[in-house]
């Protein structure tokens, strides 16, 4: 056995009660298991002997003692972060990103030695997402960042809306992130731009079926996400949420389009899937075929996912001719 750290709060202990909901599990790597404590320590164990490889300490060196109190009140100060975020020790690039629960920073330090490589002042950042050769991404209940893999500093800043959970990493580029609002959306993880997005029902009579990402009737929102196999799984409070994805479902819709290819309610299905993938093209086209549908509730949802498409498209302006700018404006006054 390998004693890790020595805490002077005990689970039984009122000082101590949040460690009861925070999980301290390791990340392993190059024959080493990074292992966080939950008292600001952070420890690398060699699986081959169990001996120690190295320690991190994210505490702050001037505040003596644990828990830290606020010094007008006197009550402990909490830990900071959302105990309902896994925050686990992410490995890439030769490098350990370590956010503490106790400590002010996110640090990267060397795999091998432990030895510190940079911090960044963690205010509004709840979790280390993934990473990329270039990028860092740090997620916060706001806001979204993507930081310098070499140095932390800030590459890009987005703002999708209040996080509801943990997301989960879509092949090598793209990371799933879950919001309050009921929608899940696709982010390219070197430069933060969303190329897809699913929006939750309109209501919970619609008749309509759900595309991928949007939670079940009743105003499920998504939580905590993980990928397996074809499906990608929500887990909430109260529930577990399976949700199929949208590659697969689309190559369904698409051999149904061709036994039936005026059929308006497969062609909306098929529109919000290719949203949610990042086709915006293909999406647009089918959009604008049932935006004036016969069948109400297929044009009420079509308007507002096309709307949503706009104002996504809108979003990368800066990167369109002002004459493109325009026409989206003028198609989302067409729409109002």
């Amino acid at each position: 056995t390998q004693p890790l750290a020595h805490s002077n709060a005990g689970l039984n202990d009122v000082r101590g009660a949040r460690r009861h909901a925070a999980a301290c599990l390791p990340s392993q790597a190059a024959g080493l298991a990074i292992c966080p404590t939950g008292t600001g320590v952070t420890v690398s164990v060699n699986l081959v002997d169990g001996s120690l490889r190295w320690a991190h300490d994210a505490r702050d060196a001037d505040v003596p003692g644990f828990p830290a109190r606020n010094l007008r009140t006197g009550l402990s100060i909490p830990p900071r972060g959302d105990s309902g975020l896994a925050n686990l020790p992410l490995v890439a690039g030769g490098h350990v990103f370590v956010l503490s629960p106790i400590g002010e920073h996110l640090s990267s330090v060397h795999l091998e030695s432990g030895r510190p490589a940079w911090t960044h002042n963690r205010e509004g950042v709840e979790y280390v997402a993934a990473a990329t050769d270039k990028t860092l991404l740090v997620v916060g209940p706001r806001q979204i960042k993507g930081l310098d893999m070499s140095t932390g500093n800030v590459s890009w800043r987005r703002h999708p809306g209040l996080v509801s959970g943990r997301g989960v990493r879509l092949g090598q580029e793209r990371y799933l992130l879950p919001l309050k609002t009921g929608r899940i959306t696709c982010l390219q993880i070197d430069t933060g731009h969303e190329v897809g997005l699913s929006l939750p029902p309109i209501t919970s009579s619609t008749s309509l079926p759900s595309p991928m990402g949007s939670p079940s009737a009743g105003n499920v929102r998504p939580g905590n996400l993980v990928v397996a196999g074809d499906w990608v799984l929500s887990l909430t409070a109260d529930r577990i949420t399976a949700y199929p994805q949208a590659k697969r479902q689309l190559s369904k819709i698409r051999i149904e389009l061709i036994g039936d290819p005026a059929n308006d309610r497969l062609r909306l299905q098929a529109a919000e899937l290719t949203l949610a993938l990042g086709q915006h093209d293909e999406s647009h086209r089918l959009l604008d075929s049932v935006v004036d549908s016969d069948d109400s509730r297929v044009s009420r949802r079509g308007r507002r996912v096309l709307r949503e498409l706009l104002y996504l498209q809108l979003a990368t302006v800066g990167s369109r001719p002002n004459a493109q700018a325009a026409s989206l404006l003028q198609r989302l006054g067409e729409l109002a």
